[in-house]
């Protein structure tokens, strides 16, 4: 009897632990599950067209325009490259446009429902000049807009372009020669329709035009409440909104020596973004949302780096932070990819050193980012998908 008891004993035991090891593997396939379905499948496209890519604009669900610079002779030589990108098929289409672009950049691109347009910069007797096409997607003709600029803005760069629906803006820097010699880089904005084009630099706030070293448009991002406009200059970080006739300068309220590199609208809030450089020597990320006609911080848990790019999703935010990593071979920079339905839950989803993310687009189901690898002394172009 006592026999029995201890062998019924042991095969209760028995299954209580085989139970036990069950329910283990069940939570432990749950908790897979739950984090590979939750969890954003990536794709890491490498584009050789491309050294690095700045921009992306939407053509429809399937296809996207993106705008570059290809380095040759050991990146002593850039020429600004422009491509088609299919997602249904991961093929590229270059665009060739080097002729406009040559020995410069292309930094920004938008487009309006039938042309592209395009920005940056090519090399003319030795000196950067500021470069502006626009690109029919239904017949492939290229006309050269760069004599819109005036000879003010001719020695420069266009950073930023954005159709507003109405109209595009394309904002940058100059460089200006002054009697006696001084040289200063300062901000322009023109605005351009279908039939004429306007200089709007005058009326930006004093704030964005401080003579005295470099000033810059970088970001340029439209809503139904207004067009933000960001960049900096000698002094500090530089926002503000317009609303097709005037600019209402944002506060800042707190020191803010710094400059301001991307710009979004998300559920109706304007987010600002780029690098505080309040100590010059450990440049901080800066995140910033506008409440009550001030821009407020957000606390990121990066003290080195830059924020180089904000998208999103659905309510899904998305914060690009190029942060210093430690590699084998020492410190090397490259990009954390955040993401959370509010500030204060934003979450790591996607961190790889040498990598760089310099812009976001949301494109059907798709968080779409654009920027480069380094890989050694050479850059490769790359399109990262979230899905």
């Amino acid at each position: 009897m006592g026999n029995d008891r201890k062998s019924h004993g042991m095969r209760i035991t028995t299954r209580i632990g085989i139970l036990t090891i069950l329910a283990l593997i069940v939570l432990a396939l749950g908790v897979f599950l739950y984090f590979y379905l939750t969890s954003p499948q990536i794709d890491i496209i490498v584009l050789p067209s491309f050294s690095k890519i700045y921009s992306i604009a939407a053509i429809n669900n399937q296809e996207i325009a993106i705008a570059g610079v290809k380095f040759y002779n050991n990146n002593t030589l850039s020429e600004g490259v422009v491509a088609l990108f299919y997602l249904n098929n991961k093929s590229c289409l270059v665009i060739n446009v080097s002729k406009y672009f040559y020995g410069g950049y292309t930094y920004a691109i938008g487009y309006n429902g039938s042309t592209l347009l395009v920005g940056g910069s090519e090399r003319i007797n030795g000196s950067l000049h500021s470069s502006l096409i626009a690109i029919n997607i239904d017949n492939g003709k290229i006309y050269n807009l760069s004599n819109l600029f005036s000879p003010f803005y001719d020695l420069g760069q266009v950073y930023a372009i954005a159709w507003t629906g109405k109209y595009w803006l394309v904002g940058g820097n100059a460089y200006i020669v002054y009697l006696g010699g001084q040289t200063f880089l300062v901000p322009f904005l023109i605005m351009i329709n279908s039939t004429a084009h306007k200089d709007l630099t005058s009326l930006l706030p004093s704030e964005m035009t401080v003579l005295g070293g470099t000033s810059s448009i970088y970001s340029i991002s439209p809503s139904n409440s207004g067009i933000l406009v960001v960049g900096g200059n000698a002094i500090n970080m530089t926002a503000a909104i317009f609303n097709g006739t005037n600019f209402t300068e944002l506060k800042f309220g707190y020191l803010h020596i710094g400059v301001l590199l991307t710009s979004y609208w998300w559920n109706g809030e304007a987010i600002v973004g780029g690098e505080n450089l309040t100590n010059p020597n450990t440049p901080q990320p800066f995140l910033g949302y506008l409440q009550g006609g001030k821009l407020i911080p957000v606390n990121l848990n990066y003290k080195i780096g830059v924020v180089s790019a904000i998208g999103s999703y659905g309510n899904e935010l998305y914060i690009a932070i190029r942060v210093p990593f430690e590699t084998e071979n020492g410190t090397a920079y490259g990009t954390v990819l955040l993401q959370g339905t509010s500030f204060t839950s934003l979450h790591p989803i996607f961190q790889k050193s040498f990598v760089v993310i310099e812009d976001l687009k949301n494109v059907s189901n798709y968080e779409i980012g654009v920027g480069y690898k380094q890989q050694g002394s050479n850059y490769l172009g790359l399109i990262i998908i979230f899905r």
